[in-house]
């Protein structure tokens, strides 16, 4: 693990395409590591520690690489970017300073608050990007289970913040089929996304909002809270997406999905065995080549699978035994089993635990026992 970042220099000179990309801009990675403790979240827990880079340093690093490229657009990268203790005095001078070259200077997606859209608006001194925002589940016993600290009311805030800031086009990111989720709770997020439209012009209709929600299955990875999890089936998923699709029927709403059984399979990868590497060499053989999602089959990858005697639904749909040893037991992600075991039996009791940058060391295993939490502990950010 790398304890200080600032020891190891960005490269100031990232390769720029000859053909526009997807993400056509640069991304100075201001922190690594997030301590939020939402439990379906790899990132969150194999990325931990949190080891923040110095304010004067990522500033530097920022115009050089937008000088050295030509991009129109800084993106400010973490896996929660308002969470660094300097992101206000940081954003606004980047902000300032590349307003004169006609850069914009971008966040990812945002925390669900006030705070994050407030510090969205410091930063479209040259263009409005996007704003995306991250909810995940809409229901309070859900929020409790994944450990997000949420309510209807601070998403309300928020897009109502956005609303008044002159954003009329925001994302909402939401996640079906995670452990213990019942048809309620899918019907919650229906019931939520009307009621945004309802009131975010200052508890009025917003009639030029525009609001695009989009809906990922949860797919059980290692090395978190939820590994011992199942995953739903892709009929359990088929009738989700077809409630949603009757709950939002909404004038100004759009309704996105990722495939099921791109999920599915991801499942089926995320916490397969070795026995899965000659399925994987046959799916190659059957020709799935899943880099263009036009040419993705399902059809194909289950055939491959099923002829070296292996059952896709034994990976994916049943829940494991804690006592269970698990195909990445063997290594070593720096988050203890212990942790996530305790963590996954607070979800099932609907109990939520603190950020340790702020409620103190959760003993999770990322610091070692010895040594003293690395990164910014006891900053608070709003």
């Amino acid at each position: 693990m790398v304890e200080d970042l600032d020891g190891h220099a960005l490269p100031r000179r990232p390769v720029v395409p000859l053909v526009e990309s997807v993400h056509d801009r640069c991304s100075l990675e201001i922190f690594r590591g997030c301590t939020r403790g939402c439990r379906f979240c790899q990132a969150g827990m194999v990325y931990r520690p949190v080891r923040e880079r110095e304010e004067e340093n990522l500033f530097r690093w920022g115009l050089e690489m937008v000088r050295n490229t030509g991009c129109d657009e800084l993106s400010l990268s973490a896996l929660s970017s308002a969470d660094h203790s300097r992101i206000l005095e940081l954003s606004d001078r980047l902000a300032r300073e590349l307003e004169k070259e006609r850069v914009a200077v971008s966040l990812p997606s945002l925390r669900t608050d006030t705070f994050s859209v407030e510090l969205a608006a410091r930063l479209r001194r040259v263009k409005r990007t996007g704003l995306t925002l991250a909810p995940e589940v809409a229901s309070p016993r859900l929020r409790r289970s994944i450990n997000k600290e949420l309510s209807d009311e601070d998403l309300l805030e928020a897009v109502s913040a956005a609303y008044r800031e002159g954003w009329r086009k925001i994302k909402l990111y939401f996640m079906i089929g995670l452990p213990g989720e019942s048809e309620e709770d899918v019907e919650c997020i229906g019931d939520l996304v009307r009621r945004i439209m309802r009131q975010a012009d200052g508890g009025a209709p917003a009639r030029d909002l525009r609001l695009s929600v989009s809906v990922s299955t949860f797919v059980p990875k290692p090395h978190t809270p939820f590994q011992w999890c199942r995953q739903m089936s892709l009929p359990e998923v088929a009738r989700r997406h077809f409630a949603l699709k009757e709950a939002l029927r909404v004038r100004g709403v759009t309704l996105r999905w990722h495939e099921r059984e791109m999920s599915y399979l991801e499942g089926v990868l995320s916490r397969g065995d070795r026995r899965l590497a000659p399925a994987v060499a046959a799916a190659a053989r059957e020709g799935c080549f899943d880099g263009w999602s036009e040419h993705f089959s399902w059809e194909r990858w289950e055939r491959a699978i099923n002829s070296q005697g292996l059952d896709a639904a034994w990976y994916v749909e049943r829940e494991r035994e804690l006592s269970e040893v698990l195909p990445w037991d063997h290594l070593h992600a720096g988050v203890d089993k212990g942790f996530l075991r305790e963590e996954y039996l607070k979800a099932k009791r609907g109990e939520t635990t603190g950020d340790c940058r702020r409620s103190g060391c959760l003993r999770c295993g990322a610091c070692g026992e010895a040594s003293p939490p690395v990164g910014q502990a006891g900053v608070d950010t709003g």
